[in-house]
């Protein structure tokens, strides 16, 4: 299973159906820093009655397994990870032949075992939507799930949803309980400053995967631009999560060179109380400790360092005022 840096964008329903939308979203979005693409293949009766309410809108996004082939084939030639999420038969074969890296399971599909299954029996690595589950359906699907490459995605959608629910504490505690890549999804509103900020909160938190919706703010956008990102925000995206990676630093605990400068530069060190003539022990009070300079490649000396250098003596004169580095004692 990859892991962070994996940014994916999401194209959800933006598009409302438009060809020419997701065409002209998946264009842009080649030329941004994400790392993968993700498409959602709808055929509206793999998950919905044609009784519900909402099947006619729903029946109105499905696209051809041509288009999703070749929206598939320019991601995958641009070099981004392909993902697709499976809501039954359908999508899935659409997923397969379009050659996806990743395949994501819906919350809704968390108890279908047997589509679970059939997933699995294609050896890609899964991506699994934990909204609404409970702990306990977590470790069951986590058994049926045993010896293949998971990640589980840490929230949900609510159009959008407030920061309040982003449970980001779940991260480290699915991370410990069953010890596979943790992800989270994004979907607080687009103008609400957490779309940027719980992101990278959450990779400090542990998140290997993080997916955040997309869409085009020129056009005219009917669904999923509640928490969406343009593409231009997306890419500032990209950067913060890179620069918080950075900034999180190393689990060892080692000085950097920057580091390092600085502490030569500020941390006081031993300098002349007095004139110090060739040949002479430097005693205590010959000593003060006071912010001095040095050549880059001599060592100062700091108060750890006086025991040793007490029964030395000086190669050379040193004036006061004048810092004393190890390289002056013989």
């Amino acid at each position: 299973m990859p892991t962070f840096p994996l940014l994916i964008a999401e194209v959800a329903n933006c598009h409302g159906g438009n060809q020419q939308y997701i065409e002209q979203l998946v264009a842009q979005l080649l030329k941004t820093k994400v790392d993968a693409i993700k498409f959602q293949p709808i055929i509206a009766r793999e998950f919905m009655s044609a009784q519900h309410s909402m099947f006619k809108v729903f029946k109105s996004l499905e696209f051809s397994r041509q288009t999703w082939q070749r929206l598939g084939q320019r991601v995958k030639k641009s070099g981004k990870k392909l993902l697709f999420d499976v809501y039954g038969e359908i999508s899935l074969k659409i997923a397969l032949e379009s050659r996806a890296d990743i395949l994501k399971l819906h919350a809704m599909d968390f108890d279908n075992f047997d589509f679970i299954k059939k997933i699995l029996k294609h050896k890609k690595p899964l991506i699994i939507s934990t909204g609404g589950a409970t702990l306990a359906e977590i470790d069951q699907i986590m058994k049926v799930t045993k010896g293949h490459p998971v990640c589980l995605m840490v929230g949900f959608q609510n159009f959008p949803t407030p920061a309040t629910e982003a449970n980001l504490d779940r991260i480290d505690l699915l991370k410990k309980r069953f010890v596979c890549p943790v992800g989270f999804m994004d979907h607080v509103g687009s103008d609400n400053m957490f779309a940027l900020v719980l992101p990278c909160l959450a990779l400090l938190k542990g998140a290997s995967i993080i997916e955040k919706h997309v869409y085009l703010k020129a056009r005219k956008t009917k669904y999923d631009w509640q928490s969406a990102l343009e593409t231009k925000a997306i890419d500032d995206l990209a950067d913060l999560l890179l620069n918080t990676l950075a900034a999180k630093g190393k689990e060892k605990y080692v000085l950097s060179k920057l580091e390092n400068n600085y502490r030569e530069k500020y941390r006081k060190n031993a300098v002349a109380k007095r004139n110090l003539s060739k040949g002479a022990k430097v005693s205590t009070g010959d000593v003060e400790f006071l912010r001095g300079e040095f050549p880059k490649k001599q060592t100062p000396i700091y108060r750890k360092d006086i025991p040793s250098l007490l029964s030395r003596k000086l190669k050379r004169k040193v004036k006061a005022g004048q810092t004393l580095v190890k390289e002056m004692f013989q």
